[in-house]
């Protein structure tokens, strides 16, 4: 009799410690680490960001998520970093889909001249209009799952010389890829294929005459050093870089989990929403300072350089099915 209470006894505790395991699982399990490769330096704005992305997973999913950097070098170079997220090498990217536009059809179009005109604007067309969904489609026939886009500042002509027409532009040796490599050609100069790391040096040495990145960068990568002129309005107002996750990772995510990421990668978009104009303004006044001029177009000139632009988008939209369908939302936007 007293075999069987010792043993109804043992049986209830045991039963009431693997309810209580089962319980308090998720809290005590151990978190859960991903690696994001970021194609750009950490002292950059592009690594403050990825920065404070990561401690917003870890917020947002209460400590089970935490996301560890790699900036660009310490384990992949930028050109390997979109094939190593898709084979799973890492479980995140954060970096310009331009790089990779000979694999990602759809990364053109995102490099249109003049699409939108603030960091606003551009945020809700992606995810108010459609554009969200489109790059959603196309990179999940990569094994990614595309996540926001990040807008990053405006993004335009850094020169040594100065421009205020399209034949200021003639014979000039310009760094720039993919799309930004086509509105070079199509306004005359030549583009040149370099890494960013490679521009200042360039620069400095007059291998290039220019460069098409951000404003900030002139104070940033100090190129106020390297180039005298700024030419306004940016060719992207603001630019977009993309935060993506390797699709098997994203899919194996508990849906609170999944929930937890695409608020922590959407609070950030609305973050970096709200600092484009001090960095803009950031660079304009390092510009000033430095004596770097400020070359504004007429809207004559203007109106020229769009003109000069218009084949570009009518070949992205040619390139996919869902090229043309970005490129219509932007289009009808413009209207």
């Amino acid at each position: 009799m007293k075999r069987g209470l010792v043993r109804k006894g043992l049986l209830g505790v045991l039963v009431g410690a693997v309810v209580l395991s089962l319980a308090a699982g998720p809290a005590c399990a151990e978190p859960r680490t991903l690696r994001f490769q970021v194609n750009y330096p950490g002292t950059s704005y592009g690594g403050s960001t990825m920065k404070y992305f990561a401690e917003q997973v870890e917020k947002e999913s209460g400590g089970q998520l935490k996301v560890q950097l790699f900036f660009v070098g310490q384990i992949l170079k930028a050109k390997e970093a979109f094939s190593a997220l898709d084979r799973g090498m890492v479980d995140g990217l954060y970096s310009a889909l331009i790089y990779y536009a000979g694999v990602v059809k759809e990364a053109n179009w995102e490099w249109l001249p003049f699409t939108w005109s603030n960091a606003e604007e551009c945020v809700d067309l992606y995810m108010n209009k459609g554009l969200l969904k489109v790059m959603q489609e196309a990179l999940a026939q990569h094994g990614v799952r595309y996540l926001v886009p990040i807008p990053m500042g405006t993004l335009g002509f850094l020169t040594k010389f100065e421009a205020t027409t399209m034949a200021d532009f003639k014979g000039k040796k310009i760094r720039g890829i993919g799309t930004q490599a086509k509105i070079i050609q199509l306004l005359g100069a030549t583009p040149v294929s370099l890494s960013p790391h490679e521009q200042y040096t360039s620069l400095q040495r007059g291998t290039i005459e220019g460069t098409i990145y951000p404003w900030y960068t002139i104070g940033t990568y100090k190129f106020h050093e390297v180039v005298d002129n700024v030419i306004s309005p940016g060719i992207y107002s603001p630019c977009v870089i993309d935060l993506m996750m390797n699709l098997k990772v994203w899919d194996s995510l508990s849906p609170e989990l999944k929930q937890a990421m695409t608020k922590a990668a959407e609070t950030t978009m609305h973050w970096t929403t709200e600092k484009v104009k001090a960095w803009d303004k950031e660079g304009i006044d390092m510009a000033v300072q430095h004596k770097v001029k400020i070359n504004k177009l007429t809207p004559a000139a203007l109106a020229q350089f769009r003109k000069a632009t218009l084949p570009l988008w009518e070949k992205t939209a040619q390139r996919s099915e869902l090229s043309a369908k970005a490129v219509k939302i932007l289009q009808d936007n413009l209207k």
